[in-house]
């Protein structure tokens, strides 16, 4: 996945997903996971509460504005999701159970950032001349 505007992967919500051996080069985001709350889906598609259980392995990242993003409550995985009147977002899902494993990332603005997440692994992970940080977390 190369020059993409937004990511060249980008999901909400998305949960059992395995990302291996591709090249993300030159996008805004190489991989950008995200949770956001919608009541309404809840009833219907429960298991779709926010992003878990992926697993981001042995890809390259490189020259990217964030090589792997992953994030709660946002809006399109970059803003801040608007807290729906009422509802205390402290009690919504949070990302959980990402593996970010034996990736080469390498050049990129921002390695990894993990944004109010749980269970972030990173493993065997290469980091290499990434301008502002390898990882940064949020919690």
């Amino acid at each position: 996945m190369v020059n993409n505007a937004r990511a060249g992967i980008a999901v909400e919500n998305g949960f059992g997903f395995q990302v291996r051996n591709n090249l993300f080069q030159d996008n805004d985001h190489g991989v950008l996971l995200w949770s956001k709350y919608i009541s309404d889906f809840l009833d219907v598609v429960p298991l779709n509460d926010s992003s878990y259980n992926w697993s981001i392995e042995d890809n390259s990242f490189i020259h990217n504005n964030k090589a792997v993003r992953i994030a709660a409550n946002q809006d399109h995985g970059i803003h801040p999701y608007k807290v729906p009147e009422g509802k205390d977002p402290q009690t919504w899902f949070r990302p959980h159970d990402h593996f970010v494993r034996r990736n080469t990332l390498k050049r990129n603005r921002i390695g990894v950032e993990s944004e109010f997440t749980d269970r972030t692994v990173l493993e065997a992970n290469v980091f290499e001349d990434n301008l502002e940080s390898d990882h940064i977390e949020l919690i």
